[in-house]
């Protein structure tokens, strides 16, 4: 993970998209060091200090779908846009959007690698699963629950080295320059 900087706005279509890829890059990660507390993770010193999410919130704010659950597809997808997930009509999906597919829903959520189907059964989840990267048709992975981590959250406090937890190590190979 690498911080984005403001200088980098330029090689985006407008400031919106540019702030938008910036949030989906650091709910990525805040959610997976929340998520993987075993895991390794490679950041420059300048992102370990910037400020990221509060990680109550992000869980307090998430989409939670179930297996065998009755909703209402309507408020699901208010549900989602309400934290950040975009509609499209694209063919292939990218991390924060989601599109409606006959009685399926499928999702790109910031915490996973790959996209989500929902298949829907009127008002009930009846499956979730993973699907292939180059045919949603095709389940890869079958999960009992769905949570969808928001792209768009208020509070942002600490830093990364806030989530760490108290066996957590880091490493800087930073040269320190002396004057």
């Amino acid at each position: 993970y690498k911080k984005r900087e403001q200088e980098e706005v330029l090689s985006f279509p407008n400031s919106r998209v540019f702030e938008r890829v910036k949030n989906i890059e650091l709910i990525e990660l805040v959610s997976r060091l929340y998520l993987n507390k075993n895991a390794v993770f490679v950041v420059n010193f300048s992102s370990l200090l910037q400020t990221v999410p509060n990680v109550n919130q992000l869980v307090s704010s998430r989409v939670s779908l179930k297996e065998g659950e009755k909703i209402n597809i309507v408020d699901t997808i208010g549900s989602l846009v309400s934290v950040g997930y975009e509609a499209s009509d694209e063919e292939r999906l990218v991390k924060g959007q989601y599109r409606r597919v006959g009685d399926s829903l499928l999702i790109y959520p910031v915490n996973h690698e790959t996209v989500c189907r929902v298949d829907l059964d009127f008002d009930k989840v009846d499956k979730i699963y993973t699907v292939e990267d180059r045919d949603y048709t095709k389940k890869d992975k079958a999960l009992k629950t769905l949570d969808v981590f928001p792209i768009e959250v208020d509070v942002e406090t600490g830093n990364i080295l806030d989530l760490l937890s108290g066996n957590g190590v880091v490493v800087d190979d930073e040269v320190d320059v002396v004057d």
